[in-house]
């Protein structure tokens, strides 16, 4: 069996020194040499042939007498073929070779076998009809795993785009609730702003909807309140409270936000208000006296954490984590 350069069969034949046999040429002695830079054949099948190179992929010489020109030209599977008999265009396939002017000397091989003529080019036929069937597959997979991959970006670029989208929405909104509140604090005195702290830390974060009348001089001891500025006691911190009670009702009231970030808003904005009037050991005392009275009252709850998380926050206090963490259990 004989194999081309990249080790596939070629065809049945056999080759020895001086014998040749294959399936399509039957038998035949054969001898070759060289003289005088003209090869020199003999064959007991083909006859006498004398041959040489006159040109790059060109050969001329005499068979049997008989004028022979062969010239094979270009890079490629595709050729162009000069002979006496006139020019032909043929292309390599994977399993033979076509000639599109001469369709007789088309050829194709298969197992070894080679066929020639009419039968060989519809053998070519048919597997370049398998081969383009098998290129469109691979190419429909290759499309639909691009198509794949573009869906996937164009989601992730969709994704983040609308979730920035709502994250710019709900910080508008807040903002908005936010300049509200803001608004209707700034005229507030000291001691109905730090009512409507403990109103909204101890009564609204806990569901005490009815807070009892001077609900400050439980939570506030005298010298804490010199030091505030707030009189916890009197009939005007009886009135603060009431003011800082419907105040905050109102302005709940009025939503924008879900409720608990709502709720956050307003604290947030009250303990804004409240820094803006106080130093910062005031502001450290404030936070440190909410977070003992939650714990001596055995309150505690995630929504008071929340807030207490929110007036550290907003008051720059970031020393304090500790303190938090050992106020006792919850």
């Amino acid at each position: 069996m004989f194999r081309d350069k990249n080790g596939r069969l070629k065809r049945i034949e056999y080759r020895g020194k001086y014998l040749r046999g294959s399936r399509t040429g039957g038998v035949s002695l054969r001898a070759q040499t060289k003289l005088a830079g003209l090869n020199l054949t003999a064959n007991t099948k083909h006859g006498f042939r004398v041959s040489t190179r006159v040109a790059r992929n060109t050969n001329i010489g005499l068979q049997n007498g008989h004028f022979v020109l062969r010239g094979r030209y270009g890079k490629g599977p595709t050729k162009l073929n000069v002979s006496k008999s006139g020019i032909s265009i043929s292309s390599k396939t994977s399993v033979g070779t076509i000639n599109w002017f001469k369709p007789r000397y088309s050829s194709a091989k298969i197992a070894g076998i080679q066929v020639r003529g009419q039968n060989a080019i519809y053998i070519n036929a048919i597997v370049a009809i398998f081969q383009f069937a098998f290129t469109l597959v691979i190419g429909a997979i290759q499309l639909l795993v691009w198509l794949a991959q573009v869906l996937v970006w164009v989601s992730k670029k969709l994704f983040f785009a609308v979730d920035g989208w709502l994250v710019q929405r709900k910080v508008a909104r807040i903002q908005r609730v936010e300049n509200t509140w803001i608004s209707a604090l700034e005229g507030q005195d000291r001691t109905t702003i730090v009512a409507a702290l403990t109103h909204l830390l101890f009564h609204v974060a806990t569901g005490e909807n009815d807070p009892q009348p001077n609900f400050m001089s439980g939570l506030f001891s005298d010298e804490w309140a010199a030091v505030l500025e707030v009189d916890h006691k009197s009939e005007y911190a009886a009135s603060c409270e009431q003011s800082a009670v419907a105040l905050i009702d109102n302005l709940l009231a009025e939503g924008g936000l879900p409720p608990l970030l709502l709720l956050q808003t307003a604290f947030g904005s009250l303990v804004r208000i409240f820094a803006a009037h106080v130093g910062e050991h005031i502001l450290l005392d404030t936070f440190l006296v909410f977070d003992e009275a939650i714990v001596e009252r055995g309150t505690r709850n995630q929504l008071q954490e929340s807030l207490l998380a929110v007036f550290s926050h907003t008051a720059g206090i970031e020393s304090v984590g500790e303190s938090v963490d050992e106020a006792g259990p919850l």
